[in-house]
């Protein structure tokens, strides 16, 4: 959800450059956002209906700046 939602002030802010990205420890690869997720984020026009949870591994953290 926060992933989703600073995506959005990035592009509201124009700001292209910066790349967003979401990982986390404990759901596994490919899990949808709960139902409750999807219906507050349409609160706020945002669609995370497509989401799937990624697990954070060292690959991903290779090529990050910062972690959140």
């Amino acid at each position: 959800m926060a992933a989703a939602y600073f995506k959005k002030l990035c592009r509201q802010a124009e700001r292209g450059d910066i790349i967003v990205m979401s990982a986390g420890t404990f759901a596994g690869n490919g899990v949808p956002a709960s139902d409750n997720a999807v219906k507050v984020m349409h609160d706020y026009d945002i669609n995370i209906e497509d989401h799937r949870s990624t697990t954070v591994s060292p690959e991903i953290l290779e090529d990050i700046d910062h972690v959140f």
